[in-house]
Formats: C-alpha cells, structure tokens, sequence
C-alpha cells in the first residue's frame, strides 16, 4: 500500500499564505500593542511574539524602539486627511481638528508621540501644511499665517494630550456611580483656603460634555485667530520666486 504524506503540503501552503514581514505590518502590531498596553510595554520581544517572527528579524527593519515609535506616530498623523483647498478655510480648519481628535481618541497611548516624539519632516509638515493654506486663503499675511497655526496646533496637542488623559472624561463622566462620586470625594478633600472655587464647581465638571468643551475651544480659538481675515473660497495665487 502506497503511503501518503497529506500533511506537508498543508504546512506548505501555510507557509506560502503567511503575510511576509514589513514596516507597515509592523507598526501596525506595535500599534494595537501599545494602545492595549502603553508604550512601556511594547518591546522588540513582545512585538516578535505578537508578529511571530525573532526579535530580530526586527532590527533589519527597525534599529531600535525609539525609531520604531517615530514611525508610530508618523503613522497616526498620516491619517490625517488633506482637505480639499476649494472649501473654505474654517472648514478646513475645523476638519483638520477633528481628524486629529480621531487620531488621538483611537489611539491614546500613541498620540502622545505625535506631540513629543520627533517626527520625521513630512509626517511633522502635513498639519502644518493644511493650517498654513487655509490661514493664508483666509487672507492673513504670510506672518500672521505662520503664527496662527502655531497657536492652533498648540491648543489641538494641548487639549487632545488632555482629553486622552482623561479629565474631560473619565471618572468624572463615568456611569458608574461609584467612579463619579471618588472623583468628587478626591476634589472635596482639597484644602478650601487654596482650592475654593475648584471645590465649589466640583459637580459641575461632570455636566461638561466633552464634544461640547471641544466645540467651544475652536469657536474660541477661531474667533481670535480669525477676527480680521478676509475670507476667500479660493487659494491664492503666490508669485514663483
């Protein structure tokens, strides 16, 4: 009786099916790691394990975990989408912010390196770029421009690093009950004389809704940056040096 071997060619053609190893599939596991598990826990060794592959067979594609979570971020921020420069700039504006708090909601442990982890120059230039044309097509002079996507940008990282940490959220807006009234207890334990006013809106906080909180941070931030452009639906035309 002839004998059969039926079992190699299934271990061949698990082989042959298996998604080959490269940045994209790494960062993307590095990823879901460090947003289950922060940043602290993600090493070359857990990523192996996750991918399964030798530790490393990483470092051909990555020479260490600082330049793995450089391209963490730039990953994050590159999911921004470019709107189109037709649209006027406040709209453009206000999907610029609300794609980076997508960004930072869905990936909270690796936002944060988006704003304190050098980026490499084109991942660091796209919000840059999108604030800069809709600031210029708003008629703001190429100064003004320039600072006002710095104040921009400095309020979207400040407050996203500040909801994500959750005191927009959190316990303060928890359904559990028991969640809501430690937060309060934690506040009505501060000293009165250096805290009075933080005390007495304690159970105000929690009324706050933070897509609300969000919403009037940019009609704010608009009203100022905005006050004295003169809008236009169409992007300047810049003379060629």
């Amino acid at each position: 009786m002839a004998r059969t071997t039926a079992t190699k060619p299934k271990r061949a053609a698990t082989c042959a099916t298996r998604e080959p190893l490269d940045r994209r599939r790494i960062v993307l596991a590095a990823t879901r790691i460090a947003n289950a598990q922060g940043t602290d826990a993600l090493s070359m060794r857990v990523l192996a394990a996750e991918l399964g592959v030798e530790a490393m067979s990483l470092y051909s594609h990555f020479t260490s975990k600082h330049a793995l979570l450089g391209h963490m971020a730039a990953q994050a921020i590159e999911q921004i989408k470019i709107p189109s420069r037709t649209l006027a700039p406040r709209t453009r504006l206000h999907r610029l912010a609300t794609d980076m708090r997508r960004i930072a909601q869905s990936n909270p442990a690796v936002f944060p390196l988006v704003v304190l982890h050098p980026l490499d120059m084109r991942a660091a230039a796209r919000p840059v770029e999108i604030a800069l044309q809709a600031f210029l097509d708003a008629g703001l002079s190429d100064q003004r421009a320039i600072r006002c996507q710095r104040v921009f940008l400095s309020f979207l990282r400040g407050y996203l690093l500040w909801e994500i940490g959750g005191f927009t959220a959190g316990r303060w807006r928890s359904a559990d009950a028991s969640l809501r009234a430690e937060s309060f207890a934690e506040i009505r334990a501060l000293d009165q004389v250096e805290f009075p006013e933080t005390r007495r809106l304690a159970e105000s906080f929690s009324r706050i809704s933070p897509d609300q909180a969000f919403a009037d941070g940019l009609s704010s931030v608009f009203a100022t940056l905005l006050a004295s452009a003169t809008t236009s639906t169409a992007p300047r035309t810049r003379a060629r040096p």
